[in-house]
């Protein structure tokens, strides 16, 4: 289920939900806070997908269920920024940060900070809150999203701590832009498909469905060049 197309709103409004801070740490963009019924009928939606009610941790708030919306309806995506896609989102006074690398000059590491969550531990809580979030709006089944934290968990527990803001800006690269693109490539298939009068499992009316699930299953490829190359470079660096 996925409420209405927003209507404007402007920054000025009493019903305005900041995005930066929300779901970006970007841009000044502002979402129309849902109303109170919209909020219960996306609860009504996860009960009736997962067959009981949301746990308090990882509840979205009114807001982020706001921007999410926007985001779905406007901008045609999911991604979500867990620097600031926080349990209690509402509460959060600053952005997250964790140390890392990005590669220099001559194939050297150069120490930065970026913005994210600082463990595994706590992107697993913005991550329950995004699989609450993409239940309540029936965009991708159970399955799926319950088996994506697992691939990362398994980079986690392999490559050592020192790894873990690599894992984390490649896994935030995956849902903002890999996904984007497998995207684009199944409505390719699905249209091929359709004009020659084939069936196709992608579904127009839920395409991130087989989005999430094309990543989960199908994107070794993916998952060795974002993941497993540069980590064990890392960790061959920090033995």
């Amino acid at each position: 289920m996925v409420t209405a197309p927003e209507t404007e709103v402007t920054a000025s409004s009493a019903k305005a939900v900041a995005l930066n801070g929300t779901v970006t740490t970007v841009g000044n963009k502002v979402a129309r806070r849902i109303s109170v019924a919209e909020e219960r009928d996306l609860h009504k939606a996860y009960k009736r997908a997962t067959g009981g009610e949301c746990a308090r941790e990882p509840t979205p708030t009114r807001d982020q269920l706001s921007a999410f919306n926007l985001l779905l309806n406007q901008e045609d995506t999911v991604d979500v920024d867990f620097a600031v896609w926080v349990q209690d989102g509402d509460r959060l006074l600053e952005k997250r940060a964790v140390d890392g690398y990005k590669m220099g000059p001559n194939g050297t590491w150069i120490p930065i900070q970026i913005y994210g969550p600082p463990t595994f531990g706590d992107w697993k809580k913005s991550y329950k809150i995004f699989r609450s979030t993409a239940l309540g709006f029936d965009i991708i089944d159970t399955e799926w999203l319950d088996r994506y934290p697992d691939i990362i968990g398994d980079f986690v527990d392999k490559y050592p701590v020192e790894c873990w803001a690599l894992i984390y800006q490649n896994e935030a690269r995956t849902r903002a832009e890999h996904m984007v693109r497998i995207r684009r490539r199944l409505e390719m298939e699905y249209d091929a498909a359709t004009k020659k009068g084939e069936e196709h499992p992608y579904d127009p009316k839920r395409p991130w469905n087989l989005t999430f699930k094309t990543l989960v299953l199908a994107e070794k490829d993916w998952w060795y060049e974002q993941f497993k190359e540069p980590c064990g470079y890392v960790y061959s660096k920090t033995e």
